[in-house]
């Protein structure tokens, strides 16, 4: 097998050729050579597994029968990860390295650690997507899914719990302190400063209390309850809440993970906050905008991460980020003005299973 390339799976390839036709008839394995480029013997020894397409010919097969590259793998990995889908994209790391604009060393370390740079500004992962040619969210689940980073999260929502247990304690705040073993550990972890871990670690406690809140105001409003309906009603409602409590630590851990890795530079948050704030076109605002390298940068990230618009207006999905994803940079980047008139934070309703 060449090196770099995943496995390929020619039982697939037989059961595309036979079951889906190409310009209105089903390929015999000669005109599927032609096709290709190659000769029917070839063909035939990939459906039989006795030879193993090179990443360029399994990238021309899936574009010909029109499937996704993964469609034809056997990967090793269990799932479709950034290796495989390097491999379907007919690239090598070196080369997908300088098409990204990073060291090999960086590359490596997402390949093979799930680990992006820290200095990145969210773009990354769309970069990724856009040279793989696969969807962003193929990227992220990749990320989530591999095997070091499923650890990572074990790790740190093995320390959350043990912290997190300090927030059933009534009647006192529950602060986490930067020094507390635990939360440099998490640090460690996640690559963060400690000061803006402890930010963060002390934001999901305070949300964890919330819950507990909640349960308890559940509990009460079930025993004291006038009819059997207002009484079930409570006790459904203490069902969520209790759910959420328990997979609060994972769900934490996940959180900080996804959150770190997309989160954008601080000069692009305060951009997005003044134009939330304002409300008003942005090209009232970005006066430096063509002139000022940072600030054209600034703007391009935006853009392209779908944030702000082509007349520099704040998208839904810029909107969303902030309504979202505030409190968490008010942890990252304290010293940018808070967004104004944000809803209150709401605790779930319905539950969802973290990321393993």
């Amino acid at each position: 097998m060449a090196r770099g390339t995943a496995d390929f799976n020619g039982h697939a390839l037989r059961f595309l050729r036979l079951s889906r036709p190409i310009d209105g008839r089903l390929l015999s394995a000669a005109d599927l050579a032609e096709r290709l480029g190659t000769s029917k013997s070839r063909i035939l020894a990939y459906e039989n597994n006795t030879s193993t397409p090179e990443r360029g010919r399994i990238s021309q097969i899936a574009t010909l029968f029109q499937v996704l590259p993964a469609e034809l793998s056997l990967s090793d990995a269990g799932y479709y990860s950034i290796h495989d889908m390097r491999c379907h994209a007919g690239l090598t790391a070196a080369q997908t390295a300088s098409v990204l604009h990073i060291s090999r060393s960086a590359y490596r370390d997402i390949e093979h650690l799930a680990l992006l740079p820290v200095r990145d500004d969210g773009t990354l992962p769309l970069k990724l997507a856009t040279t793989m040619g696969v969807p962003l969210n193929t990227i992220h689940q990749a990320l989530e899914q591999h095997p070091v980073a499923a650890a990572r999260r074990s790790q740190i929502t093995d320390h959350l719990t043990q912290l997190f247990q300090r927030a059933h304690e009534t009647h006192v705040p529950t602060v986490i302190d930067p020094q507390d073993p635990r939360l440099e550990e998490i640090s460690h972890i996640l690559r963060r400063p400690t000061s803006v871990v402890c930010r963060l670690v002390n934001h999901e406690v305070a949300f964890y209390r919330q819950l507990l809140k909640s349960r308890a105001v559940s509990d009460v409003d079930a025993a004291y309850a006038q009819s059997k309906k207002a009484a079930e009603q409570a006790r459904a409602s203490n069902r969520r809440v209790v759910a959420h409590i328990e997979t609060a630590p994972a769900r934490s851990a996940s959180n900080l993970n996804r959150f770190l890795a997309e989160a954008v530079s601080s000069r692009q948050w305060r951009t997005m906050v003044h134009m939330f704030n304002s409300e008003r076109a942005a090209h009232n605002a970005p006066a430096a905008y063509g002139q000022d390298a940072d600030e054209e940068a600034t703007w391009a990230v935006l853009r392209e991460r779908g944030f702000v618009g082509r007349r520099y207006q704040l998208t839904q999905r810029g909107h969303h980020e902030i309504r979202t994803q505030a409190p968490r940079y008010a942890c990252l980047y304290p010293r940018v003005p808070a967004p104004r008139r944000l809803p209150p934070q709401r605790l779930p309703l319905r539950t969802t299973t973290p990321a393993q």
